[in-house]
């Protein structure tokens, strides 16, 4: 049974994917919180994927769903060996970090990418084991897979908090030398498993202040099109799209692209910390690694003084520092 692609949307948090197989939709979604006021959500690097199954005309069926990461995330190189200082093993991970949420059977396995992959289409579950060895990316690269069964339902959800850990956050030159950050998240949260477990069991939170930004967004759209010196809404850039869809289209994607632009860190010195807040500094840039610099800086400060004017504060202060 192959799958139609339905739909692709977004907004400045979401962006979905809809697929449609016979009776039943797919939609696959990646939202990332977007909340410019609070710093310490902002500041988590971990966005949620989740999975929505829907049968169109209300038939409970049984929902067999698989998932996988694939050990690109976590090794650049087909030789790379990666070290911590902070181990813990695959299972343990597994237990502290993952939910059945309502699934009937859940397994879970690693190993061989297409030995994984093809173990599942033959028996429809995975059996609970990890290959320990070392794996590169590549035809027979590493996957850490996950496998979902829900009985007799007409629609089924499934979610997983997914992103990557950078500590230190950056490395920062200022008056007294250069100094390793420590990610924001950090001083609000406290270690890694409490980043993971705060995320997951934020997630109707997080979708509630994402309601607040888009309805304010939109909001504001809308008023400018809709006022007293609303413009010619002629040259409409997409076609059977109107001006103020568009506009927000536009606006809502800088939104995204700004605030994940930027990393937030706790400063190294008293006079930052007095200033109520985090450092907040781009993402690299240039490949020669060169950040904060000033013309990507200046395009992004309409959308921080909107938003948030301290963000555009703490986006400057690197700059006076250095």
């Amino acid at each position: 049974m192959s799958a139609m692609p339905q739909d692709v949307s977004f907004e400045s948090q979401y962006s979905d994917s809809a697929f449609l197989a016979v009776q039943v939709r797919v939609k696959a979604s990646s939202f990332s919180p977007v909340i410019p006021k609070d710093t310490c959500r902002s500041s988590i690097p971990l966005c949620y994927l989740t999975t929505t199954i829907d049968e169109q005309y209300n038939n409970a069926i049984t929902w067999d769903l698989y998932k996988g990461v694939v050990a690109v995330n976590s090794t650049s190189t087909d030789n790379a060996t990666a070290h911590s200082d902070d181990l813990y093993s695959w299972i343990y991970q597994r237990k502290v970090h993952t939910s059945a949420m309502g699934a009937a059977n859940f397994s879970f396995k690693s190993g061989y990418a297409t030995s994984v992959r093809f173990g599942y289409v033959n028996r429809w579950d995975l059996t609970d084991d990890v290959d320990p060895a070392f794996r590169g990316f590549g035809s027979r690269g590493l996957v850490f897979a996950f496998a979902h069964s829900f009985d007799s339902l007409t629609n089924a959800w499934s979610g997983t908090p997914s992103g990557s850990i950078q500590d230190p956050v950056v490395r920062y030159i200022h008056r007294g030398g250069l100094a390793a950050l420590s990610p924001w998240w950090k001083k609000c949260y406290g270690k890694l498993h409490e980043i993971i477990h705060f995320r997951w069991d934020d997630f109707d939170g997080a979708r509630a202040l994402r309601n607040a930004f888009e309805a304010t967004l939109k909001a504001g759209v809308n008023g400018f099109y809709e006022g007293v010196e609303a413009p010619v809404r002629s040259g409409i850039a997409v076609p059977f799209v109107s001006e103020p869809e568009s506009y927000y289209a536009i606006v809502a994607l800088s939104a995204r692209q700004v605030m994940r632009a930027y990393v937030y860190a706790e400063p190294q010195e008293v006079p930052c910390e007095s200033a109520g807040g985090p450092l907040a500094s781009q993402k690299e840039i240039p490949s020669i690694g060169n950040t904060n610099t000033v013309d990507v800086l200046y395009p992004a400060s309409p959308f921080f003084l909107y938003a948030d004017p301290a963000l555009l504060r703490r986006a400057l202060l690197p700059l006076y520092e250095f």
